[in-house]
């Protein structure tokens, strides 16, 4: 009798066992009826506090909470950093990251990424009125790059008979093209539009149409996670077809902004490394 109870009682510590390690994160959010998306509130348009109502708004949160509909549960954001994104995301304290986590390789060995729900450009902005129509003609003209980051590296490995000035602020970056120092300032795309309009040049710059470099973004969950992943992507290629995606660009960065940038990938394609346009 009592190896029979013995046996029993290991049978049972098993089969717990293997019902935890067979549980998914997928079937907690749905079990639960809520999904925790970490986000980050520093990056207007993606996800910021609104200042007159205090809450967090943005491309990234309409994005979590429609992935929440998507699941038939409530959606809810926990801001995270940039250094803490990854750690809150393995310590199971949210359940995926929509935080501007650019798919890198090295960031997934940690996490698995879905397919993309965003493509960031590195863009030129020059005077409106500026002759240059195009970024091969920048290919020995001055122009003002961020100190330090890695589209100054990638700028003079495209184009090494340019004039690079480095600038600290991209601030300054716009003003050494509206006064004439050089012929174009270049970063991300968002970035530089947002500067432009804040600084009173938004009417009197614009991007020349094609990317230094490019870079797609991707929701991130737990390794091994592939139920949640699938789900995604299958959401993704969802709101591409039935014109959310459309209406959640054209709220936040296209049409309906001062950014009146046009989008030029589609959700859920595959992610790629941080590649130069050519």
């Amino acid at each position: 009798m009592k190896l029979f109870t013995l046996s029993a009682l290991a049978a049972g510590l098993l089969g717990a066992v293997t019902a935890a390690a067979s549980a998914d994160v997928l079937s907690d959010v749905k079990s639960r009826g809520k999904l925790v998306c970490g986000v980050l509130n520093v990056n207007e348009p993606f996800a910021y506090q609104d200042v007159n109502t205090r809450e967090l708004v943005g491309y990234e949160i309409d994005l979590c909470h429609l992935l929440a509909d998507h699941l038939g549960v409530e959606g809810e954001t926990k801001v995270v950093t940039s250094q803490s994104r990854i750690p809150e995301l393995t310590q199971g304290r949210v359940d995926v990251l929509i935080s501007l986590l650019s798919y890198t390789e090295e960031r997934a060995q940690q996490v698995d990424f879905s397919n993309n729900y965003l493509q960031s450009s590195w863009r030129c902005m020059v005077l409106k009125d500026s002759p240059y129509q195009h970024l091969d003609e920048l290919a020995d003209k001055r122009v003002a790059i961020l100190k330090g980051s890695v589209l100054e590296e990638n700028f003079r490995e495209l184009y090494p008979d340019a004039t690079i000035l480095s600038l600290d602020d991209t601030s300054a970056s716009l003003l050494a093209v509206l006064q004439g120092k050089v012929e174009a300032t270049c970063n991300n795309q968002v970035t530089v539009r947002l500067v432009a309009l804040r600084g009173g040049g938004g009417d009197t710059t614009r991007l020349l149409p094609e990317p230094v470099m490019t870079a797609t973004t991707g929701m991130a969950v737990k390794k091994g996670e592939t139920a949640l992943r699938d789900e995604i992507n299958a959401f993704l290629e969802e709101i591409e077809t039935n014109g959310k995606g459309d209406e959640l660009f054209d709220r936040w960065l296209g049409s309906g902004t001062g950014l009146n940038l046009e989008r030029d990938y589609k959700f859920g394609e595959p992610n790629r490394p941080q590649a130069l346009a050519r």
